[in-house]
């Protein structure tokens, strides 16, 4: 037991530091470069802190190597006259895929040349890639998903006509597993749906319907994931249930609605830390599954337009999208870490708390366990509040009285013989 104390205490160690970061959003000037076309950024993909490309203007597709340093503009694109770019993702340091107004263009020498993958009937206004070879694209403003196998040696259609009319955003988790969500109704966020597919787009499932403005939609694994409305809504099984974030920050989302942008308003680390765009294009940082928000994460600084769409190639850098000629990039300090072997499990909150938020009396639902075991609260400081060992627990359910407790978020621990299981209360 003393073994697996001590690995408890290490693990909230490192949950203390991920709520000891400080960074803010920077204004990189791109630069003037001759376009056609619009005055704003559509889309932004980094392979690393360093090498990304953003495009819009209509005809404009920029890369670095440097951070955004320095820029050069992508040539041997060939486009035709109203041909304009609309999405970009970057796969490797030699395969990159841009999406156009007419076409699915593939480079696999690292932007020096290009070569036709499909056509497509609008615009590609979305695509994941979760291999060089295999990929998503969505069809703007239909109910149409291309499946791209073997790098477009192989393309397959298919629709999700009667479920999504309207697809906003495409996941890819692996090669089978995708998610879609988008607008029940054409042009009318009102009421959005998820979808879900494990045969690669053959078949599809209905995992969640009628959510009420809708506006962004991020899946942290094949189960966990949220969808922005006027709260956070949490899963942790594919959307058969859900959880509503009794956030301290309201979202106001309804107040905002813009038909056209319901994509790209989530990214998340791991199921704890991540950003929430709201359609006024405020960024809010939260490191507790969106308990809390820290305002000094809004991107208020940054410009008139604010971000809209934010890519994170690392753990530790992101960028965004803002006015052009602007983006923003964000670096958390040295303090901010998420170990890839442990982020997830430690930060898996799995401690059933109700309620939440409360006054300082609730009930733990534990899950069942054999032998000894031991509940420890911490603040966020790591200082432990209160501390209990049970020599064999047998209870479903433990009352906790921390009346007295000054309001925040505390962090829960039930620490048996075998496994750690986490939770988080909400005190007001």
């Amino acid at each position: 037991m003393r073994a697996s104390k001590k690995s408890l205490v290490l693990a909230l160690c490192i949950l203390v530091e991920l709520n000891n970061i400080y960074a803010q959003w920077t204004k990189i000037n791109i630069g003037n470069y001759p376009h056609s076309y619009t005055n704003w950024w559509t889309d932004l993909s980094f392979l690393n802190a360093d090498t990304g490309i953003v495009v819009g203007g209509g005809d404009l597709a920029l890369q670095t190597f440097d951070g955004g340093i320095h820029w050069h503009q992508l040539q041997n694109l060939q486009l035709q006259k109203y041909e304009y770019i609309e999405s970009v993702k970057y796969i490797s340091a030699d395969d990159i895929y841009l999406g156009t107004y007419s076409r699915l263009l593939r480079s696999i020498d690292g932007g020096f040349s290009w070569f036709n993958i499909m056509p497509v009937a609008t615009l590609v206004s979305y695509m994941d890639f979760p291999s060089k070879d295999i990929g998503y694209v969505v069809d703007w403003g239909r109910t149409i998903i291309a499946s791209i196998l073997d790098g477009g040696n192989q393309i397959h259609w298919f629709s999700s006509s009667g479920f999504n009319e309207e697809i906003r955003v495409v996941q890819a988790i692996n090669n089978d597993t995708i998610y879609t969500f988008g607008n029940e109704i054409i042009n009318t966020p009102d009421l959005t749906s998820v979808l879900k597919s494990v045969n690669a787009g053959i078949d599809w499932t209905i995992q969640k319907e009628n959510i009420v403005f809708g506006q962004g939609f991020y899946m942290v694994n094949d189960s966990a994931g949220y969808i922005l409305t006027d709260s956070l809504l949490f899963t942790t099984d594919s959307w058969n249930t859900y959880k509503v974030i009794p956030s301290d920050s309201t979202l106001h989302v309804h107040d905002f609605i813009v038909p056209q942008i319901v994509i790209n308003n989530l990214y998340f680390f791991n199921i704890d830390t991540g950003f929430v765009i709201r359609p006024t294009s405020e960024v809010l940082f939260t490191k507790d599954g969106g308990l809390s928000f820290q305002d000094q994460y809004y991107s208020n600084n940054i410009g008139s337009v604010g971000i809209t769409k934010i890519d994170c190639p690392d753990d530790n850098t992101c960028f965004g999208i803002v006015g052009y000629p602007y983006i923003a990039r964000f670096d958390f300090d040295s303090s901010f870490t998420l170990p890839s072997g442990v982020k997830n499990e430690i930060l898996d909150y799995n401690l059933s708390v109700s309620p939440n938020p409360n006054h300082g009396f609730f009930t733990l639902n534990l899950p069942q366990s054999h032998g000894a075991a031991s509940l420890i609260i911490y603040d966020l400081s790591g200082r432990i509040l209160w501390q209990r060992d049970y020599a064999n627990p047998v209870f479903p359910t433990l009352s906790i009285d921390l009346s007295g407790t000054a309001a925040g978020l505390y962090l829960i621990a039930w620490q048996t013989a075998d496994k750690r299981y986490y939770g988080k209360v909400l005190i007001e």
